[in-house]
């Protein structure tokens, strides 16, 4: 260790406090109760095809009414107690889902986080979700020295390689949680919409690179950098004229 440590081969991490690491925590239990939700919903759709059962109509949506027609579909006695333990979880779940979001709701109203929250939420695109998540996986953003390590932290920047004087980017590195990754994406999509200056930038990107995925994979980036820097100076975002 000693021998890296003088050749400069080893690179420090920061460690979360306890509150910070149990803060993550909170917001990574909704992320996993989320995707079982999401399994879940999958599974009783596979369930309605393979026995040859028509779909109520809004199950696309998953609205309420659907759901309720689900419970009041005749089928054969095994089927009905199948298809009744899977809403039974699915109805589990929600209940666990709205429970984990209220407690994220009152920790982030503490003075620890909302004055951060609220910064973030300047932000065109950004809401309380993907504001919550960052906070509680960047933790402390001034331990990034540039926007190149935030992007390499969210797993948003490109691999390169470079042979003397010729440099290529391939694809994202994929570093970090994915789920913040995924949802500063959807955030993107959100912020071209919003924001006519960046939906130029992406309008341009779009023409550079020929492909949608990767021009907003660079949107996303600039979105996480953005963030970053709102948290370092502790000022809420500024539209560009």
């Amino acid at each position: 260790m000693a021998q890296y440590a003088a050749k400069g081969l080893l690179r420090p991490i920061a460690i979360p406090t306890k509150q910070q690491e149990a803060d993550r925590q909170l917001f990574r239990l909704r992320e996993q109760l989320v995707e079982k939700q999401r399994r879940l919903k999958l599974q009783i759709k596979s369930f309605l095809l393979q026995h040859g059962i028509s779909e109520p109509a809004g199950l696309k949506s998953w609205s309420v009414l659907a759901v309720e027609k689900l419970h009041t579909i005749v089928l054969p006695d095994k089927l009905r107690y199948c298809l009744d333990i899977f809403l039974d979880e699915l109805a589990f779940l929600k209940t666990q889902i709205k429970k984990t979001e209220q407690r994220l709701k009152e920790t982030f109203s503490s003075s620890q986080h909302a004055k951060k929250i609220e910064i973030l939420l300047t932000h065109p695109g950004v809401g309380p979700v993907v504001a919550g998540q960052f906070c509680t996986e960047i933790f402390n953003p001034k331990r990034f020295k540039n926007a190149t390590e935030i992007g390499k932290y969210v797993g948003l920047s490109p691999m390169v390689t470079q042979s003397g004087q010729s440099r290529k980017n391939g694809p994202v590195l994929k570093t970090g949680r994915p789920q913040l990754r995924s949802n500063l994406i959807e955030a993107s999509w959100v912020w071209i919409r919003k924001d006519s200056h960046a939906y130029k930038t992406y309008l341009r990107l779009l023409h550079n690179t020929g492909e949608k995925n990767k021009a907003i994979v660079a949107m996303a980036r600039r979105l996480a950098i953005h963030l970053w820097k709102m948290l370092s100076d502790n000022k809420p975002f500024i539209q560009a004229a």
